[in-house]
């Protein structure tokens, strides 16, 4: 990707696009990490609302898994 700045040598520009990727690497991981600390969560719910007594097709419901997924967890 070029810069549309045609005042930035061809080192800046580099530098630019290497730090745009050491962000966007960055920010990759933050959401990854994110995500799986939401799959945690949402287990730790289910097998709590299954300790509660709750049936599978309210959990399915309350959560959005499918009940096949909640039988896994």
């Amino acid at each position: 990707m070029v810069s549309g700045n045609s005042n930035q040598s061809e080192q800046e520009r580099d530098a630019h696009e290497k730090s745009l990727k050491y962000y966007r690497d960055i920010q990759n991981v933050v959401n990854t990490s994110r995500q799986e600390g939401r799959k945690e969560t949402i287990k730790e719910v289910v097998k709590n609302m299954k300790k509660a007594g709750f049936s599978s097709s309210d959990i399915a419901k309350y959560t959005g898994l499918s009940e096949s997924k909640i039988a896994q967890l």
